[in-house]
């Protein structure tokens, strides 16, 4: 449960001329309103109404819950950010307009990836890239998680919606794509990133910039 506290201002408009006498104070009232607001939380569908493909995912957050998830997916893909290429795809093709977002179920935040799951399970959503729920955008990789993508990548070139060529002075690989892939693909951290291909930092776990492309 969240309380919301709303402002409401009252200004009192007596006559000009008892004002003026001093006959009738002018005065302001202030009257707080205490709500009580309930931020959703459970899994949701974003659903491709063109050719019925979905996305299933859930929101374990009290403090926005999944009205600000479905706003940020749309944010990531409006920008072309998106780390699920299959939605980023799909949104580029058919349009804003062609997704829809429900909510398949409410439930408490320590049971939200057992019914993701379960909708992932019965469903089985054409846009996840991973048949497990579980989200780890945010979720900063290990050195040794780190290595672990470098050597299953290594001596690839990934072509994807980005615009950027970057090389691992370590490893030697060369990688073509947008700032925030890499990121999310290596488990980066993206301000790192960003300052890499601004040129304000050399090098970031051994990734340099070597421009636009």
């Amino acid at each position: 449960m969240e309380d919301e506290f709303i402002l409401t201002l009252w200004v009192t408009k007596p006559p000009i001329y008892k004002v003026l006498w001093g006959f009738y104070p002018v005065f302001t009232y202030v009257h707080v309103e205490r709500r009580i607001i309930r931020m959703k939380m459970g899994v949701y569908k974003i659903t491709n109404t063109i050719n019925g493909k979905r996305y299933v995912g859930s929101c374990a957050d009290r403090k926005r819950g999944l009205n600000h998830r479905w706003w940020r997916h749309i944010y990531k893909l409006k920008r072309q950010n998106h780390p699920n290429p299959h939605l980023q795809n799909a949104w580029n093709k058919y349009g804003e307009n062609s997704f829809k977002f429900e909510i398949l179920e409410e439930c408490l935040p320590e049971n939200c990836l057992k019914q993701e799951q379960y909708y992932m399970d019965t469903l089985k959503p054409e846009y996840n890239i991973s048949p497990t729920a579980g989200n780890t955008l945010g979720v900063k990789c290990s050195e040794e998680t780190r290595r672990k993508i470098s050597v299953a990548n290594k001596g690839r070139i990934l072509h994807t919606h980005g615009n950027y060529k970057f090389e691992n002075i370590k490893t030697g690989d060369v990688v073509i794509c947008a700032k925030f892939e890499l990121a999310n693909r290596y488990g980066l951290d993206r301000s790192s990133v960003s300052k890499v291909c601004n040129k304000t930092e050399n090098s970031h776990h051994g990734w340099i910039c070597l421009g636009k492309k």
